[in-house]
């Protein structure tokens, strides 16, 4: 679930990272260990503490997906001058235009007031 409480402000590769909600707190590795797997943890942020100095890199792995390539334009083929065979020049297509009609008239009758 996206929620506010879990964002954090990354502001470069090699800083800390502090809670949205809650500046104070940073993201933390547990016990001082750097060693593989070891778990992260939200603390107060320290002044000198260099275990909330985190160094993020990406392997290429995580990256978002490259836009894909569009499809290559070709040209259709230009018949060469013995095969080519002549034939009408084109012509570009026209909608066909409507000519204007007035609109229909009404009948004598409908111009009379009637009582129910």
């Amino acid at each position: 679930e996206d929620s506010s409480g879990q964002t954090f402000k990354f502001p470069s590769s090699s800083a800390k990272i502090r809670r949205r909600v809650h500046p104070n707190m940073c993201l933390d590795i547990a016990n001082h260990s750097k060693v593989n797997g070891n778990r992260v943890q939200l603390w107060e942020c320290l002044q000198d503490d260099g275990d909330q100095v985190l160094t993020w890199e990406v392997d290429g792995s995580d990256a978002p997906p490259q836009q894909p390539t569009p499809a290559p334009v070709f040209a259709p083929p230009t018949p060469s001058p013995a095969t080519a065979a002549p034939g009408p020049a084109p012509v570009a297509w026209q909608p066909p235009v409507a000519a204007p009609t007035a609109p229909p008239s009404l009948p004598s009758s409908a111009s009379r007031n009637y009582d129910c």
